[in-house]
């Protein structure tokens, strides 16, 4: 039962983080690109009316 011992619930913690901070980059990333391309598309739409 040493196995699941600090360095254990330390191995899962940090794979968690690891996870987690993926999981950020990612959603920053997309929400990043869904701004730019609603920007581009905003951009467009006013070049055609005027």
């Amino acid at each position: 039962q040493k196995q699941f011992g600090p360095s254990s619930l330390n191995l899962y913690t940090g794979q968690m983080a690891n996870i987690s901070a993926a999981h950020t980059i990612t959603h920053a990333i997309f929400t990043w690109a869904m701004a730019g391309t609603a920007a581009h598309d905003y951009t467009e739409m006013r070049t055609v009316v005027h």
